[in-house]
């Protein structure tokens, strides 16, 4: 029930006598009070409600007017001047909601309104803050759950995990990455943090010890918030060498003088390599008169675990290889011995004509031809280079002195038309020489072939009836 105040005003009249006369001048209406309630710290970007306490001393807040305003610049004198943010006249509508999309002062009005136009104003300014987001780091790679990993491990981080209670837009977190290494300083690397994805953060591990990883996420309104992570690095492992011979794969001891040579390295290992450890080799190999052997192929300058050389001289070649990984910790040194037989004389084992005592036809042209040589370890085919020497001689009959030809060095020897008439009987010999130069002085001057006899040289004696 509402209350109501009468005022009585005693007027005195003087008109021959008095008279008292009591007049009631009707209701005087009260104003309503207000006060507003609320959180005292406003955050960005998440919403906030306000009440308002209202008492109107004449009558039920039901019908009252209450309208909410708001001043975004914290002016609360500008406030008013806009469109209410909340209006009510229901009861219990006393409150009001928003969602503050600025970091900055802002100030909330409530005006109270009673039936009879009274008013009652309260505000408040708040400063609406920003929280800070939450770091959070991972480590990514290498998954293993060891407490201690291997030296020269890729190491990759991750801060992906981290978040902004205020629901900033993730695109506007930023990361700034430190990595301290064992002995204090930071890790300069150009992958940490990556320039595609800046909340990942990736480096090789290479000096024992406790790598500190720390994150910083900063938001649009540089609040932050850090993680860390702390990995243990094993101490260099040293490498096992490994060798073996790859070319030749003959198992016949002694090999052939002249043998071209083969080592591998690379079955070599080193429990640091699977995280990016690389090895080198250094190589010595000693000669049978215990000089060591310089040669460019030894290491290969493509192939540093590959070793090759040509045995030039007979006895026994000791093979040693040594693997060092990057942080120049070597392994315990390994040796292949390898025998290699004294020089044996060359074999002549293809030729044309195949037949050594042929005929010939004056007027046309006679070609002699080797065509294969058998000789320790030298290569050799009819087209390509050979480490040996031909030597072409003829006589005009079968007995006497052999002339030597002017020609030397070649396969073949070619006689055109008309060189020889009809009835010459001659003899064409071929000798090979290898590159010790074996000769004929064991050999019985006589035969057509002199067969793999130490001190001996190789050749072919044809005898040509022309008709």
């Amino acid at each position: 029930m509402a209350r109501h105040r009468t005022s009585f005003f005693l007027l005195t009249l003087l008109a021959g006598g008095s008279t008292n006369c009591l007049l009631d001048t009707g209701p005087i209406n009260m104003p309503p009070t207000v006060q507003i309630t609320g959180p005292a710290q406003p955050l960005y970007r998440q919403a906030v409600t306000l009440t308002a306490n209202v008492h109107d001393p004449d009558q039920s807040t039901a019908s009252l007017d209450i309208a909410w305003y708001l001043g975004a610049d914290g002016n609360c004198d500008h406030a008013t001047a806009s469109t209410p943010i909340c209006r009510t006249s229901q009861a219990g509508n006393d409150r009001c909601s928003y969602t503050p999309e600025d970091l900055a002062s802002v100030c909330v009005v409530v005006r109270v309104t009673d039936r009879y136009g009274a008013t009652a104003t309260a505000s408040r300014v708040f400063d609406v803050t920003d929280r800070p987001p939450v770091a959070n780091i991972e480590r990514t790679s290498p998954l293993s759950t060891d407490a201690i990993l291997p030296l020269f491990s890729k190491l990759t981080f991750s801060a992906t995990g981290s978040s902004d209670p205020d629901d900033d837009d993730a695109q506007h977190l930023t990361y700034t990455w430190t990595v301290t290494q064992p002995d204090g300083s930071s890790l300069s690397a150009t992958d940490c943090p990556s320039q595609q994805t800046p909340a990942i953060c990736s480096f090789t591990a290479s000096t024992p010890g406790k790598y500190h990883v720390q994150v910083k996420a900063t938001d649009a309104y540089q609040m932050d918030n850090s993680d860390s992570l702390d990995v243990m690095i094993a101490q260099d492992q040293p490498p096992t060498a490994f060798i073996e011979r790859t070319s030749p794969l003959s198992t016949t001891t002694p090999l052939p003088l002249f043998s071209t040579l083969t080592f591998s390295a690379a079955q070599s290992t080193d429990p640091d390599m699977v995280n990016g450890d690389t090895l080198s080799f250094v190589w010595k190999v000693t000669q049978p008169d215990g000089t060591d052997l310089s040669v460019t192929t030894c290491p290969s300058p493509q192939t540093p675990a590959i070793c090759s050389f040509t045995a030039a001289n007979p006895g026994t070649y000791h093979v040693q290889v040594t693997a060092k990984d990057s942080s120049h910790v070597a392994s315990a040194p390994v040796s292949r011995d390898v025998a290699v037989a004294t020089d044996q004389p060359p074999c002549i084992v293809g030729f044309s004509p195949t037949t050594l005592s042929t005929i010939g036809f004056a007027d046309q042209s006679l070609t002699f031809q080797v065509s294969n040589v058998s000789d320790d370890g030298d290569p050799y085919t009819g087209s390509g280079p050979t480490t040996g020497t031909f030597i072409w001689s003829y006589r005009t009959s079968t007995n006497g002195a052999f002339l030597r030809m002017p020609r030397n060095n070649s396969n073949r020897m070619d006689f055109g038309p008309g060189v020889f008439v009809i009835g010459d009987v001659i003899q064409i010999r071929v000798e090979y020489q290898d590159r010790v130069s074996r000769n004929l002085s064991s050999c019985d001057p006589n035969a057509d072939r002199c067969e793999l006899v130490p001190g001996c040289a190789q050749w072919v004696t044809w005898t040509v009836s022309f008709l």
